[in-house]
């Protein structure tokens, strides 16, 4: 029988403390889901997605988490249409370095737009060590 997935989501305005809060909700439900060792990589991946949504989007957003299938799937839905694309990270350059720190820490990562506006950025890490 296949595992269940649980799913929680909260919405979060387009503010400074908003990847503070994203962390906050990623550690109490990976430790109501008993799956604490995940929280520092997905913490530090999910920041950086949080942040891409409040600087470069503006809108309010909703983090979705969701573990199931040997992974935890970590989603950003912003209002905004602008696709994100890594830019290109210049050594000891202070930002722009978000995408790339994801594509490094994350299993998979993409984009999905929605039809009716907006975005969902989101990425995937494994919950078994490698």
């Amino acid at each position: 029988m296949p595992e269940p997935h649980l799913t929680r989501r909260v919405r979060l305005p387009s503010e400074a403390t908003a990847p503070r809060r994203a962390r906050d909700f990623l550690a109490a439900t990976c430790s109501a889901w008993n799956a604490e060792r995940l929280v520092d990589t997905a913490a530090l991946v999910l920041s950086e997605l949080v942040s891409n949504a409040v600087l470069y989007a503006g809108t309010d957003l909703v983090v979705e988490l969701r573990l199931g299938g040997g992974r935890l799937t970590m989603s950003v839905r912003d209002g905004a249409g602008t696709l994100p694309r890594p830019g290109e990270a210049r050594p000891g350059a202070i930002g722009g370095h978000g995408l790339d720190i994801v594509s490094r820490l994350a299993d998979t990562w993409g984009v999905s737009p929605d039809p009716a506006g907006g975005k969902t950025v989101w990425c995937t890490l494994r919950t078994d060590p490698a």
